[in-house]
């Protein structure tokens, strides 16, 4: 084994086996329309009728060259919206950030 590599890893090394790209971290592959979710035991609780969940959190569209924090993702919504029949719908969506918008323009080319 070099020790050098393993503690000083290749940025492509890197962005490969970041633990922020896999398991719970793994990004968010798709945006999600409206889209109705079972609820497969219990039922929603009477006060969270007629609310919504929103969570934030970095998700990068592109695959990262080099180096990648979690803070680095381009930024993805989520939302749970629990309707007044206990029925429950989510959304994903990410940001439309200047720099996404710019690299998604670059990948249509």
């Amino acid at each position: 084994m070099n020790l050098y590599n393993y503690f000083f890893p290749s940025k492509e090394t890197y962005s490969r086996t970041s633990p922020y790209l896999v398991g719970n971290f793994k990004p968010v592959e798709t945006e999600t329309s409206p889209t109705k979710v079972e609820c497969y035991f219990g039922q929603v609780p009477e006060d969270l009728q007629g609310g919504l969940f929103l969570r934030t959190g970095p998700n990068p569209k592109y695959f990262p060259d080099g180096l990648y924090h979690w803070f680095d993702g381009d930024g993805f919504l989520h939302g749970v919206k629990f309707l007044k029949n206990n029925d429950i719908s989510y959304c994903g969506r990410y940001v439309l950030t200047d720099r996404l918008i710019e690299v998604q323009g670059k990948q249509l080319l």
